[in-house]
């Protein structure tokens, strides 16, 4: 394990060939293969999980986010980096789910951390669009909750001079399905290979496995444990037809993460405006309907 552990830690990947993007890595899957065979075997003793070999595991996890960290760090971009992190836990996770099908603390913890990462690509994407809404709602909640009347009563117009509200909303009411239509394009340029799922768990090309290859580990000792041999049967090769499915269901997580987004922010925006404060505001009967805007975001409901 020791071995495995410091390939890992000394691999550098700014020298791998070819350059790393933002699809799933293969040691990655490498990776989550050989902690399910552990965790399984493990189950199979009907015992709880030694805290040697959960030193270990935990051990081996911390090695597996430093590596990845160093990956997402070699993207061009914030967005891609997000989308790095996102496909490559969505690949753990995906072993994790067919094969360790019972809970562990390492698919509690990707969970979390995958969770963690849509969301930060999930706002990324919105602030662009509904920026102004965001912040709008974000900074006049606190100010209800704490009862400043006179603070959010600036906000109508004195305090920027200009009715800040009424821009907000008339600049909603006429772009919003335009801004929808972006995000739900950006977010399949991102996630391509969730849509169409055939090579997004295949090795970067060039890259060939050799005979008796350790399953993660990059170091040519013959001490280096073997545990999977060129012959392993895995719904993730290739050229397995059914490697699109599980892909195309964290396709639609992050799909409706966005959306769920902009609901409850839009849901959030008409609360403030309700205030007693917002109650004169003419613009107010220029506000778009929430049922209209979740009817319509039926209707980019990904279909496959």
């Amino acid at each position: 394990m020791d071995l495995h552990n410091s390939s890992l830690r000394d691999f550098d990947v700014r020298k791998m060939q070819p350059q790393p993007d933002t699809r799933p890595h293969y040691i990655l899957r490498r990776y989550a293969e050989f902690t399910c065979a552990l965790l399984i075997c493990s189950q199979a003793s009907f015992r709880c999980i030694d805290p040697r070999l959960q030193r270990c595991l935990s051990k081996q996890q911390a090695e597996i986010e430093n590596f990845l960290n160093r990956l997402a760090g070699q993207m061009a971009s914030p967005v891609q980096k997000l989308v790095c992190f996102i496909n490559n836990y969505d690949l753990i996770l995906t072993i994790f789910e067919e094969r360790a099908t019972f809970d562990s603390k390492e698919k509690s913890s990707f969970w979390e951390s995958q969770q963690r990462r849509i969301n930060e690509y999930v706002d990324l994407m919105l602030r662009p669009h509904f920026g102004d809404l965001i912040a709008f709602v974000n900074e006049c909640e606190p100010l209800i909750e704490q009862g400043h009347k006179q603070l959010l009563t600036s906000y109508s117009g004195a305090r920027f001079h200009f009715n800040r509200v009424g821009t907000i909303v008339r600049s909603f009411s006429v772009n919003w399905k335009r801004s929808v239509d972006a995000v739900n394009r950006e977010i399949v340029y991102s996630f391509t290979n969730f849509k169409n799922g055939t090579n997004i768990l295949q090795p970067p090309n060039g890259y060939e496995e050799k005979e008796a290859h350790p399953v993660f580990c990059y170091c040519d000792r013959p001490t280096a444990v073997l545990l999977f041999g060129n012959n392993r049967t895995s719904k993730h090769d290739g050229d397995s037809a059914t490697t699109g499915i599980a892909p195309i269901w964290k396709f639609q997580c992050v799909f409706q993460a966005a959306f769920t987004q902009i609901v409850q922010y839009y849901h959030r925006f008409s609360k403030v405006l309700s205030h007693e404060v917002f109650a004169e505001n003419a613009v107010l009967k220029e506000l778009v309907n929430i049922h209209h805007i979740m009817v319509e975001l039926k209707k980019y409901k990904p279909v496959y």
